[in-house]
């Protein structure tokens, strides 16, 4: 169900965002560290629960028993073991480094080998001048609206990929911290990613938005949207900004999105 979403200050959203962003680099990097190797670093992925408001790790270790946990709105990093026996660690007024620390200690109690857990990643995230000797910390408010942001990414998918071949499922990539799925066009059988980004280097709100499996040239000759833009900086295909599609009406918000998600994919449908 869409939830409303109320004003947020640009620099609280932003700071919750960045380091947020951070804490879940640690999430991602456990099921690399313990799981066999992928060459497309696939283990990275992480699973979004919309009610328990975290995203979760894929199982590792011994018969994969395993998970690691951020919950977002209250920043607390889990170690969950699947008989029950659960860990949990405030992130707030810790370090980066200390937080790392503390999950080497918890998978050691738990019979992991700790040395084997890295966070180092076969890619790099924008720090934005982040510090890791500096205690993390989130604004409530902050997180409490990022929380209905990715919860109303995960309504709209559940409602949209209906009417779609699903070429994956509803995943967490942490290296851009968006929430997507790949899909194949029926009419043209094109494969394109749809998803949800609470801001980046390009835009610093909210948005949601169509990557192509291809690179355009230029978005120049394309047709014009009536809502969203084009994108062709990294990555190309369309996207609209949160604050096109905010309205006081809660239904005309969903209504709105998903107006941009069918004109957006009518026109790639007609790209070469």
């Amino acid at each position: 169900m869409w939830q409303k979403i109320n004003p947020v200050g640009v620099e609280e959203l932003e700071n919750t965002r960045i380091h947020l962003h951070k804490a879940l680099q640690l999430v991602g990097s456990a099921s690399r560290s313990y799981l066999p190797f992928n060459k497309g670093d696939n283990h990275k992925y992480l699973i979004w629960k919309p009610d328990k408001h975290m995203f979760i790790s894929k199982p590792f270790g011994h018969d994969k028993a395993f998970c690691l946990s951020l919950d977002i709105n209250q920043y607390v990093l889990s170690i969950i073991e699947k008989d029950g026996a659960i860990e949990h660690l405030v992130l707030s007024g810790m370090t980066y480094q200390l937080a790392f620390g503390w999950i080497q200690v918890k998978l050691d109690k738990f019979g992991l080998d700790p040395v084997l857990f890295s966070d180092q990643a076969p890619y790099e995230i924008k720090d934005y001048g982040f510090d890791s000797n500096k205690e993390l910390h989130i604004y409530e408010h902050a997180s409490e609206e990022i929380c209905k942001y990715f919860n109303n990414a995960s309504s709209y998918f559940e409602f949209f990929l209906n009417n779609y071949e699903l070429k994956s499922p509803v995943l967490c990539d942490p290296q851009s911290f968006n929430l997507f799925v790949s899909i194949k066009l029926p009419e043209t059988s094109k494969k394109i990613q749809i998803g949800f980004c609470p801001g980046d280097e390009n835009y610093i709100e909210p948005y949601y938005y169509i990557k192509l499996s291809h690179n355009i040239k230029s978005t120049s000759g394309l047709p014009e949207l009536s809502r969203g833009l084009w994108h062709n900086k990294g990555w190309s295909g369309a996207l609209i900004l949160y604050s096109d599609i905010t309205n006081i009406e809660t239904e005309k918000e969903f209504a709105i999105t998903r107006d941009f998600f069918e004109e957006a994919l009518k026109a790639i449908n007609d790209i070469d």
